[in-house]
């Protein structure tokens, strides 16, 4: 089991990256001010903490609070991502406090996913997930209907649409990747209803040709920046 530890003026922007996060071998823990990032620390002993600079955590600047970690000998283990502005003054700030390494506003969810990734030391899944905002044309037992992807990966997608779509059921995707135009069938393993009314469901592939394999990847590597 993997723990991070984030501030909560990120938590956002973490949640973004739904598809890594909410693996069963990571927790998550916030922390509200940065006496209560030492505190979970403390009881946690985390892998990880991803902390906002130039933020203020519950009244306090976080980065005395991240200095005292880092030059803690008990804590060398532990990784120190941040996320700050682009100028300068924010880049130096990050490292004085005692990052490993940091991600710039606006985020690339997709480069914020391989730096924790390669922190936390896990394994890298072939179906690493990445961004995409595409329409695609589905079809469920017979009938056709278009939804908008979130993210997809070479295993499955996730996408939106207001159809009633019952789990288990299988589904035909055609959507466009760049200039590659890609069908895929596949199974609804995940739905569910959000707070706008839209539905989301996971969609995961069955019998991919190699060549429709190889278009995802090239996206999927593209995307990653890799």
């Amino acid at each position: 089991m993997k723990k991070l530890l984030i501030t909560e003026n990120i938590r956002t922007i973490i949640e973004k990256g739904e598809s890594l996060l909410s693996r069963k071998d990571i927790k998550i823990f916030t922390a509200l001010s940065g006496e209560e990032l030492i505190e979970i620390h403390l009881i946690e002993d985390v892998d990880l903490i991803i902390a906002g600079i130039g933020f203020k955590t519950g009244g306090d600047d976080v980065c005395p609070y991240l200095k005292g970690i880092r030059n803690d000998d008990r804590y060398k283990k532990v990784s120190i991502l941040t996320i700050c502005e682009s100028d300068k003054s924010a880049i130096e700030k990050s490292y004085a406090c005692g990052a490993n390494t940091f991600v710039t506003k606006p985020v690339d969810i997709s480069a914020l996913i391989i730096k924790i990734i390669k922190l936390i030391n896990i394994a890298e899944r072939v179906h690493l997930r990445v961004i995409v905002n595409v329409t695609v044309e589905a079809e469920v037992n017979g009938k056709s209907f278009y939804a908008n992807s979130e993210n997809i990966s070479l295993t499955g997608m996730l996408f939106e649409t207001d159809e009633v779509i019952e789990n288990g059921a299988n589904v035909t995707c055609k959507f466009h990747l760049g200039k590659d135009i890609i069908t895929a069938s596949g199974n609804i393993v995940r739905a569910e209803r959000r707070d706008s009314g839209q539905y989301f469901y996971g969609v995961e592939f069955t019998e991919l040709d190699p060549s429709t394999k190889v278009k995802i990847e090239n996206f999927i590597k593209s995307s990653a920046g890799r």
